[in-house]
């Protein structure tokens, strides 16, 4: 018998899997970054297909097979992609879920990464937040808990905020851009 595992997911990319299943990436708050499929979900009658559309946050169970992850159930928690607000934001977090993709290993749990990831998320969906501001602070955040971003003493208390909506210096933002970008093009992913 498989154990089934319960978990907080945030749903980052799903696509179609032979006739009528779906494969998804899911960061989850237990398990990590994982691919699973979910059998059937791409028919009209199959209840999983609201949990598992992009951008949605859902309480999953899955069940870990030989070759790869199964979902044998979802539970829609919150929708972001119509709270994300217009085309650009969109297409900002699709960039920011990308990144988490490749950045990311599969199966590493940690849970501080997912809590950023997840108020970087909440915060998209605030109309008064600056969309540019939040995007280098989520990419920066996920770069320093994955070790990639130097200690710096100008904006490490940013760092380790999940707060989105502070004013940044040019100086400080600068700094941040540059540590990111080295940080990005150092990786070689």
């Amino acid at each position: 018998m498989h154990h089934i595992y319960n978990t907080e997911a945030i749903v980052l990319m799903a696509g179609a899997a032979g006739e009528a299943d779906r494969a998804v990436w899911l960061l989850t708050q237990e398990l990590g970054l994982l691919v699973a499929r979910a059998t059937s979900a791409r028919e009209e009658k199959s209840k999983m297909r609201y949990g598992l559309q992009d951008f949605s946050v859902a309480n999953v169970s899955l069940v870990k097979g030989r070759a790869y992850w199964r979902l044998t159930g979802t539970i829609l928690a919150e929708q972001f992609y119509t709270k994300l607000k217009d085309t650009d934001t969109l297409q900002t977090v699709a960039v920011v879920f990308d990144l988490i993709r490749r950045f990311i290993p599969i199966e590493e749990q940690d849970s501080v990464l997912y809590g950023v990831i997840r108020s970087g998320l909440l915060a998209f969906t605030k109309s008064e937040i600056n969309k540019h501001s939040t995007e280098l602070l989520l990419v920066a955040r996920i770069l320093h808990a994955l070790g990639y971003m130097p200690e710096n003493l100008k904006y490490n208390e940013l760092m380790s905020s999940d707060v989105y909506d502070v004013d940044i210096t040019a100086d400080i933002k600068a700094e941040i851009v540059k540590d990111t970008n080295n940080a990005i093009a150092n990786t070689d992913l």
